[in-house]
């Protein structure tokens, strides 16, 4: 048995002889793999905005970093407990969010989000008016 095979599995959840868990299906590993990229990019974008706020706003943002950096490693354990490797995605659901609110750019920094929430010019490009 290798050490893939020893890891606790605990997500395939089977009676003791009873046959495995069928194999991941492509499009279920394409999901899993989407909501993984999704917590790393929460991740990512938090991690930005914590290095910049300050106050006590600062220990909630960084709180809520480090949860998403944790959901991502859930995400990856999970695939790994499956036997397969994340796939890479271009998209993450916060993408689906800036379209939503018709934001075209990329946020570079979060600095429009420092502006009492309100849209501004700031590093993001907007469609539309404000």
């Amino acid at each position: 048995m290798n050490k893939r095979d020893q890891r606790n599995r605990s997500l395939v959840i089977a009676e003791p002889g009873a046959d495995p868990a069928p194999p991941l299906a492509e499009n279920e590993l394409w999901l899993l793999s989407y909501y993984r990229s999704s917590e790393i990019n929460g991740a990512l974008f938090f991690g930005r905005v914590a290095r910049t706020v300050r106050g006590p706003l600062q220990v909630d943002v960084t709180h809520h970093f480090s949860d998403e950096a944790n959901h991502a490693r859930y995400w990856t354990a999970c695939i790994d407990n499956l036997g397969r490797t994340a796939i890479k995605q271009n998209r993450s659901y916060q993408d689906q969010y800036l379209e939503s609110a018709n934001i075209t750019g990329t946020c570079a920094s979060p600095a429009p989000i420092r502006r009492s929430g309100r849209r501004s010019g700031g590093s993001c490009s907007t469609s539309g008016g404000t």
